[in-house]
């Protein structure tokens, strides 16, 4: 070869690599985000403490370390303190797969410097991404938000899953899938409507496709029996214990649409409310111990005395498929299925007072956990919403999950069962 062929071979060789060079891209570790941390339970101590983050990348992480800095340390805390954490004031992760990432912390961890963790403890949580090779730098996350480990009420979310046929256990917490509690089509469930726990501890559910209540173990969802008797149940809907210690059930079947009550310790029929109410729904009681009845066919809410006594429509308009009801105050609150709204009204007048919440699809099912959140089921959406209480302003999107929940329609607390 010529020399100047040789140079002009070698020029183009030498550009073909540096361009080859440029196009790959160096090797970095992602930052860890969305760093949350949770309380889960009341041991009072560190394993209380559930953490999400998210993982963007896995290329060269070796592991990542949970590490809790007392909050007053937290502003200053960086990489090179990070890495000098000692190991049992860490959790560490094997890197499996990029995503979201959960964690239970053990029981034995401290914080950075040192202190047992318990009850009382402020502490701001951080990630450290660390690197597996020697060219590339560990990531530190941003810190989460400061955290106090307390003993709080907790409590689980059973939801049934109107046309999977099954109830559901969430997280009361952290708003996560833990199992199916009863698969679908136990003991015959189809169309399950309603989900209440008993003070016995079971689980009382009602579907269309059943006869009478069905009754579950409270703890293992097994089935226990048929629970009412003495009156044949056609397709039941709703039902709540009243004032009056028993159990009220409408139905809407086609030869039976009565709204009646029940023994809420034998299960035994007592007798009718209404002899016959068109698609009937939930109820409820006010503090004098009036009742109020809503019906999704006509569509009305119909009220009570306390002796029984009809006191007739309380409410014949500005409702096109009213569901669930409760009342606060001289306030009426009625959950309307067909516009996705919840609207208040007088409750001794019936007049229309206002839209409560808006922008649902088709609203049913509502809790309040006493700590000034209501949650509300968009059955079509297959969501569970989280609203302030008293101003019914959203709040934040607690439950997505289009596998589990097929039309979500009732929804209630429960036995704690924490995630794995």
């Amino acid at each position: 070869m010529k020399p100047i062929q040789f140079l002009l071979f070698f020029g183009i060789a030498m550009f073909i690599f540096s361009c080859s060079e440029d196009e790959s891209p160096a090797v970095q570790i992602d930052q860890p985000v969305a760093l949350r941390i949770f309380d889960m339970d009341n041991a009072g101590n560190s394993s209380d403490i559930r953490v999400f983050f998210n993982a963007a990348s896995l290329e060269a992480v070796s592991e990542y370390r949970i590490m809790f800095v007392p909050s007053s340390s937290a502003a200053s805390f960086d990489l090179t303190q990070a890495q000098a954490v000692i190991a049992g004031a860490y959790d560490a992760i094997s890197p499996f797969s990029p995503g979201n990432i959960r964690k239970n912390i053990t029981a034995d961890k401290t914080d950075t410097d040192g202190n047992a963790i318990g009850n009382g403890s402020k502490v701001v949580a951080f990630v450290l991404a660390v690197s597996s090779r020697t060219d590339v730098e560990s990531v530190l996350s941003s810190p989460s938000e400061e955290f106090e480990l307390e003993d709080t009420e907790i409590f689980d979310l059973y939801i049934s899953s109107s046309r999977r046929h099954s109830v559901e256990l969430y997280d009361g917490v952290t708003g996560e899938h833990i199992k199916t509690f009863i698969s679908p089509g136990t003991a015959g469930l189809n169309d399950v409507q309603e989900v209440r726990f008993g003070k016995d501890g079971a689980l009382y559910v009602s579907s269309m496709g059943s006869t009478a209540i069905l009754k579950f173990n409270g703890q293992t969802g097994d089935f226990i029996e048929s629970f009412t008797s003495g009156y044949e149940l056609d397709r039941p809907t709703k039902m709540n214990y009243g004032p009056d210690g028993l159990l009220y059930v409408s139905q809407w079947g086609n030869t039976r649409d009565a709204v009646v009550k029940f023994d809420t310790t034998s299960g035994t029929f007592v007798g009718e409310v209404l002899p016959s109410y068109f698609q009937g729904m939930d109820q409820t009681w006010d503090d004098d111990g009036n009742l109020y009845i809503t019906s999704w066919g006509i569509p009305d809410v119909r009220k009570f005395d306390s002796q029984g006594n009809a006191l007739g429509v309380l409410i014949n308009s500005s409702l096109t498929g009213p569901v669930n009801l409760w009342i606060d105050g001289d306030d009426l609150y009625v959950s309307d299925w067909s516009v996705g709204q919840v609207k208040i009204f007088d409750k001794n007048s019936g007049a229309f007072k206002s839209t409560f919440v808006t922008g649902l699809t088709r609203v049913e099912g509502y809790l309040f956990d006493g700590k000034g959140n209501l949650f509300l089921c968009d059955w079509q959406n297959n969501v569970v919403n989280r609203y302030d209480a008293i101003t019914g302003e959203f709040r934040e999107e607690f439950i997505n999950d289009q596998v589990n929940l097929n039309t979500p329609n009732s929804i209630t607390f429960g036995p704690n069962q924490r995630p794995d």
